[in-house]
């Protein structure tokens, strides 16, 4: 594809910066440039490309962050892009081939964060290493704690909430999706929760879509369809039923129209052409992308406010209602739409007003200076009382609770289960040894961590070693927790297609008479899943998971909601493990076990 006029002019003006040109005097022939072209994407990253290359050689005028991201990440991107105007960046990307730019290094889920410091560029020492999402299929160095410079990660999933748990226990700061969220989190974790503003997942949006402001041919959008995951609490139908109730009371009045499952494109144009966009947000908080499209396209945004639950989501919270938007509940919802949906100036207005101070206090440049700001003004122990063996461990773990694809990345962290005392030691080994990539460099130090005399069975089948692990932990669990030996153990035997009716019963019988005490979550692995098709709603694998997993995407929402109550957290996991023999003997005949021989 040919140059547009304007990436010509920019390539033929780079062109004049010569090779024995001083960086002094290239830094200032790109000052110009940058002026002239604010929104060209392109020159940016040739501008970090240049700060990277010569981070030796010129003043450090601007903050240098190490920057994480999604496993396979595309890089540079959106989130890049826009630090690039405020900070020198190099990136970590974690795909199957290397880029060859200057400000990427290349990474494997085995690259030790050690290796990865002595890779950084000359004069590139980073003020602190972030992630904008990390609890979602991003890739995190093992070792990281020993980075000698703040480390810090957003978090926007609650839904997987004991993954962002481990992510608290190991990262120095943690930025969360909203106040609320934050709120929480600091029930646990204290100060090492700070608020930015969507936790700077997402920010204004006016730079990458123009608005459109005439020629408005949809009166109400609802760009979402039904869902059924906790994550909604069933609201999202609610509305929906609320919607069509409202369209026909009304019935050719107004152009409403459902849309979902759109292509990028299509979604930014059925907003632009929208005067209102319904939205709805999940229990992570008052906004998601929805509400930050639909104002940057010039669509007026009417949000459902959350009332009658635990959680707190409210349009108000960053913008003003029924000025930069409208929220509702369902006291007030008919009466609020059919009043925008009747005075189109007035929606007009909200909309513009919207946009501009959308752009004015929550543009990805000015959050980004917030969290460069707050970094900065924290005071964090370098170095962390984490060991390493400890800091692989927490890696692991993050990856562990997320679903089944993440686990082939975990490595070190059977490491870290030697500093454990033995009962939960053998539990954690146990869940290992079939969790491991069986042909991943962690399968090969699980069996070099086999202590004596399991070391004998290092050519052993994986099974067997889980057998052994089991029974050296039953040797020294305590009464109260061998609930949680025997649950993690039949969910084991379940996917080898080993468990019996036996054993079904006899956990069962476990379950019914145990009494919940508290336990070091921290420390114990506890198998939430099964990797069986068997168990659509009890699996975490991608390809047979079913309704976004409802069983355990409740249980993080109900261990968010007990952040500091760890009595109630041990019966949650035990109320957990009881529904799942609850459904295994409404819904399966014991003939799914095969008999013991």
């Amino acid at each position: 594809m040919p140059l547009d006029d304007e990436d010509a002019e920019i390539v033929r003006q780079l062109h004049t910066i010569k090779k024995g040109d001083h960086p002094l005097e290239v830094e200032e022939k790109f000052q110009v440039l940058l002026e002239r072209y604010k929104n060209n994407f392109k020159l940016k990253f040739i501008y970090n490309e240049f700060r990277i290359a010569n981070a030796s050689h010129l003043p450090r005028t601007r903050p240098q962050i190490l920057l994480g991201g999604p496993i396979g990440l595309n890089y540079p991107n959106i989130h890049s892009y826009f630090l690039f105007e405020v900070a020198d960046v190099v990136c970590l990307t974690c795909v199957e081939k290397a880029y060859s730019y200057t400000s990427a290094i290349h990474c494997s889920p085995n690259s030790l964060f050690f290796e990865i410091l002595t890779k950084l560029p000359p004069g590139f020492h980073p003020d602190f290493y972030w992630d904008n999402q990390i609890e979602h299929r991003h890739y995190i160095p093992p070792g990281i704690e020993i980075a000698p410079f703040p480390i810090v990660a957003s978090v926007c999933h609650t839904f997987l909430h004991k993954s962002i748990e481990y992510v608290c226990e190991l990262f120095d700061k943690v930025i969360s999706i909203s106040s609320f969220h934050g709120d929480l989190l600091r029930k646990k974790y204290g100060d090492k929760v700070i608020d930015i503003p969507f936790g700077i997942n997402w920010a204004s949006f006016n730079r990458t879509v123009e608005p459109q402001w005439d020629n408005k041919s949809i009166d109400l959008c609802v760009t979402f369809s039904e869902h059924t995951s906790p994550a909604y609490a069933n609201k999202r139908n609610q509305l929906l039923q609320w919607v069509r109730e409202f369209n026909e009371k009304h019935p050719g009045r107004f152009s409403i129209e459902f849309l979902s499952d759109l292509t990028m494109d299509k979604y930014l144009e059925v907003l632009k052409k929208s005067r209102i966009t319904l939205n709805i947000t999940g229990v992570h908080g008052s906004y998601n992308y929805r509400t930050l499209e639909a104002i940057s396209t010039g669509s007026m945004v009417f949000q459902y406010d959350w009332d009658g639950d635990f959680f707190e989501n409210k349009f108000s919270d960053l913008f003003q209602d029924e000025v930069h938007g409208a929220g509702f509940n369902k006291d007030s919802f008919e009466k609020k739409l059919l009043y925008y949906l009747e005075n189109p100036e007035i929606t007009q207005k909200i909309a513009k007003t919207a946009h501009v101070y959308l752009e004015e206090n929550y543009s990805y440049k000015k959050l980004y200076e917030e969290l460069i700001r707050k970094v900065k003004e924290s005071s964090i122990q370098i170095p962390r009382k984490i060991t390493g063996k400890q800091g692989y461990f927490l890696v692991d773990m993050i990856y562990y609770y997320q679903n089944s694809l993440m686990q082939k990345n975990m490595v070190y962290g059977v490491l870290g289960v030697d500093e454990q005392e033995s009962w939960i030691r053998f539990n954690n080994l146990m869940i290992l040894t079939l969790s491991l990539d069986l042909t991943g460099l962690g399968c090969v130090m699980l069996v070099a961590e086999v202590p004596e005399p399991l070391s004998r069975l290092k050519h052993a089948d994986l099974w067997n070693l889980c057998q052994n692990f089991y029974q050296s932990a039953l040797a020294s669990v305590p009464l109260e927790y061998l609930w949680i030996v025997r649950w993690n153990y039949f969910l084991l035997s379940l996917e080898m297609k080993m468990a019996s009716k036996m054993d079904f019963q006899e956990v069962a019988a476990l379950l019914e008479k145990t009494t919940p005490a508290a336990f070091d979550e921290t420390r114990i692995i506890f198998k939430y899943y099964v990797d069986d098709e068997r168990f659509p709603e009890y699996n975490l694998s991608p390809k047979r998971a079913v309704d976004s997993i409802h069983p355990f995407t409740q249980l993080n929402i109900d261990l968010l909601k007990s952040m500091n109550n760890p009595e109630e957290r041990a019966r949650l996991h035990l109320a957990y493990a009881q529904g799942l023999f609850l459904k295994t003997m409404a819904d399966t005949s014991f003939t799914m076990f095969p008999r013991r021989t």
